[in-house]
């Protein structure tokens, strides 16, 4: 469950943030069963000029993510969960309706083990306030067992924003 809180802007850029509360509830347990976690983040946006046919079809931006994740409470006999997840992200709304996105994500994990993940995203903002996405990722480098990491992921979602 995420909680987002309006953006404070200097110059150019824009710092959305956000608290989020993940349940126990991964599979394999080695993810992170059996613990609850609470993680802050805070994003930069930049916003880019593409040099396409239609500069003005398209509304481009460079996003910048750090966030750090502890687990609080949950299962004494699982491990605990302390992680910092760097993003950066290339996203482009095309016509004001279709989105891309394509985010290389790492991950440290406290016992020095790096891995990361692709992920390529086009959504669809279909209504207004509301957006629909397909997601692909795929492990880029790292062992498994890394949290926020994987070997294969497909994500579809539906948002909508107040």
């Amino acid at each position: 469950m995420r909680v987002g809180f309006k953006a404070f802007r200097s110059g150019r850029y824009s710092f959305p943030s956000f608290v989020e509360a993940t349940f126990p509830t991964a599979s394999p347990e080695s993810l992170g069963s059996g613990k609850y976690q609470l993680s802050a983040a805070i994003r930069m946006l930049a916003d880019v000029e593409l040099p396409v046919a239609q500069p003005s079809a398209h509304d481009a931006r460079f996003e910048v993510q750090i966030q750090q994740v502890n687990s609080v409470a949950g299962d004494p006999n699982r491990k605990d969960i302390n992680n910092t997840k760097s993003e950066l992200t290339f996203y482009d709304v095309w016509r004001r309706e279709y989105t891309f996105k394509l985010k290389p994500s790492v991950d440290w994990e406290q016992d020095g083990k790096t891995g990361a993940v692709t992920e390529i995203e086009g959504g669809w903002f279909f209504a207004r306030n509301w957006r629909g996405w397909l997601m692909l990722g795929r492990r880029a480098w790292g062992p498994e067992g890394i949290p926020a990491t994987y070997d294969t992921r497909v994500e579809a979602g539906v948002a909508r924003t107040f």
